[in-house]
């Protein structure tokens, strides 16, 4: 029982929770629009009487629709009410938003909406304007069909018609004088006003406004022509152009990038004929975090921090002073940028008095407040060790490449303006493809140099030869060398090649020499042997730590009718509840 009732408890928590926090979601209605004839028959005293015609087809429970009416200024809307099949529904308005209720789940209705609208026509001297926005760009549903029918007090041939927006060109006058607006499908957020004049003589009842105003109607008209016109002269030119700009920007981008593969595959070849396949360490043309950087995709991780840090233990710019205590051993100005930043970062802001040990990393990443430094000064001395590989010339700097690259970026950014404005939607989406491509490639793009290829190959042979190294090999090497291919391992996570399970014995210090590592002045392969893991595990796990609680602390509409609007302000919408 006491379990049913937390349940049941926990429950009802879980669905206020929902309710409160996701009001949206909880009570939104699935409805789709199919459907809309509009009727509006204008009087001879100038208001119109409408009927609307809504069909829905919805999804699910639904309480009734909504038809927002926002008439325009000087008109007003009455005597609105609503019925289905003869049956009258209840209709329940709030400022111009009018709720017609209508209980139902699953199921397609047809719901009729009749009113007034007076003051409809604005009549002059010589014509009656009808200029009405039945929906406006704060409307917030699609309609997949819709038709507005305009009848005159009386037949007629003398008739002016248009529409604007989605209404432009949708007009037929029929023999009777009445007029047609086939819209079809209108988005939500879109305009469409209908104009529709008719000679004065047609609303006898009306009080007339003392000027004319057909040859305005008419001018309008026209300059709407105009317009259509131009745009449809401009839409050809512009098609024109990019028909012959994208395809040849295009052919050329491919050539410079087909001439670079083919100078890069023969780049490779002469890289591999010159290189000996025989085991051998390679010189240090890059720091060991650069050449790791290089060599390793791009990746930096704790273990390459470790790397970095043992690998200034290595060439003597930090002395070992004690069991897990180091100190700076002279100038530094003459080290890399990242290198003087790694040793500012550890002896300066994580050690303690210009000296650092392992037990203080520790200390300093067990307190979260430092998480953000620690992750923010890793960065860092990723972002330097990646300048040093940049200015290495490793890759070739391609101006040329870059310099057209960015003019054809240029060239293109206009047309990504004027081929959607102009419906060239298939332009539109090529030319914003290839803008995509040429500015990735300006930024991102990089061919290695001869001297790239190089190292690259050899550090990369070293990794396989380290797979099935004789040990006889491994020891005839110079110490110097051990050290740098140790660090190395380190660096790049030697488990993800390490396959020979006899390497493992390199790199680890055999019990005979165990003492040895107490040598603090000098920085030997037994040094590294020692002080190698406890360095990997501490960056390691300083990386981790940091990281995720950064990450984690990284990760931590409503449908309103506003702004916006038709003629004169008018306009309207629809949805459902």
């Amino acid at each position: 029982m006491l379990r049913k009732l937390k349940f049941s408890i926990g429950f009802i928590l879980l669905f206020t929770a929902v309710f409160f926090l996701f009001p949206g979601r909880g009570l939104a209605v699935e409805f789709e629009i199919t459907d809309v004839k509009i009727d509006a028959r204008l009087l001879e005293n100038g208001d119109a009487m409408v009927k609307e015609t809504f069909t829905y087809k919805f999804d699910g429970d639904f309480n009734g629709i909504t038809r927002k009416l926002i008439p325009k200024k000087g008109s007003k809307i009455t005597n609105l009410n609503a019925e289905e099949k003869g049956r009258k529904l209840k209709v329940e308005k709030d400022g111009d938003l009018y709720l017609i209720h209508r209980k139902g789940s699953d199921e397609t209705v047809v719901i009729n909406i009749y009113y007034n609208i007076k003051n409809a026509v604005h009549v002059y001297q010589d014509v009656g304007d009808f200029y009405w926005p039945f929906f406006d760009d704060r409307n917030e549903a699609d309609y997949t069909n819709f038709t507005v029918t305009v009848y005159p007090p009386g037949e007629t041939n003398e008739v002016i018609a248009y529409g604007t927006d989605e209404a432009f060109r949708t007009e037929s006058v029929q023999p009777d004088g009445s007029v047609i607006f086939k819209l079809g499908e209108v988005p939500s957020g879109t305009n469409g006003d209908i104009r529709v004049a008719y000679d004065s003589a047609l609303f006898p009842a009306a009080k007339k406004i003392n000027q004319t105003m057909k040859n305005e109607i008419i001018g309008d008209r026209q300059e709407l022509l105009d317009k259509a016109a131009a745009w449809e002269e401009r839409r050809e030119v512009i098609g024109d152009i990019g028909f012959v700009l994208i395809p040849a920007i295009t052919f050329i981008f491919l050539f410079m990038i087909t001439r670079d593969l083919i100078r890069r595959r023969l780049m490779k070849e002469e890289v591999r004929r010159s290189t000996p396949t025989d085991f051998f360490v390679p010189k240090e043309k890059m720091t060991i975090p650069a050449t790791i950087y290089y060599t390793n995709g791009g990746q930096l991780s704790g273990e390459a921090m470790a790397a970095a840090f043992l690998d200034l233990v290595r060439r003597g710019v930090v002395r070992r002073t004690a069991e897990d205590r180091f100190r700076i051993n002279g100038p530094v100005e003459h080290l890399q940028n990242h290198e003087q930043h790694l040793l500012t970062f550890l002896f300066e802001t994580v050690g303690q008095n210009g000296e650092f040990s392992f037990s203080d990393l520790k200390s300093y990443t067990k307190d979260e407040k430092n998480h953000p430094t620690y992750y923010k000064n890793q960065m860092q001395w990723v972002k330097a060790v990646k300048k040093e590989v940049m200015e290495s010339g490793v890759y070739e700097k391609k101006t040329v490449f870059r310099a057209i690259l960015g003019t054809s970026s240029v060239i293109l950014l206009p047309f990504l303006i004027l081929f959607p404005v102009h419906d060239l939607f298939g332009l539109f989406l090529a030319s914003f493809l290839l803008f995509l491509i040429f500015i990735t490639f300006a930024i991102a793009y990089r061919l290695k140099s001869l001297e790239g290829w190089t190292i690259f190959r050899e550090w990369t042979l070293l990794k396989e030869h380290l797979k099935n190294l004789p040990e006889k090999v491994w020891q005839a090497l110079p110490e110097d060398n051990q050290m740098l291919v140790y660090l190395y391992a380190l660096g790049t996570k030697s488990d993800r090649f390490v396959k020979n399970e006899d390497i493992h014995g390199y790199f680890e210090l055999p019990p005979s020499r165990a003492a040895e590592h107490n040598n603090f002045g000098t920085a030997g392969m037994d040094t590294m042997l020692y002080i190698g893991p406890l360095a990997v595990t501490n960056f390691h796990n300083a990386e981790s730590t940091t990281r995720s609680t950064v990450m984690s602390s990284d990760s931590s509409s409503s449908g309103s009718f506003s702004g916006g609007g038709g003629i004169g302000g008018g306009g309207g919408g629809s949805g459902a509840f």
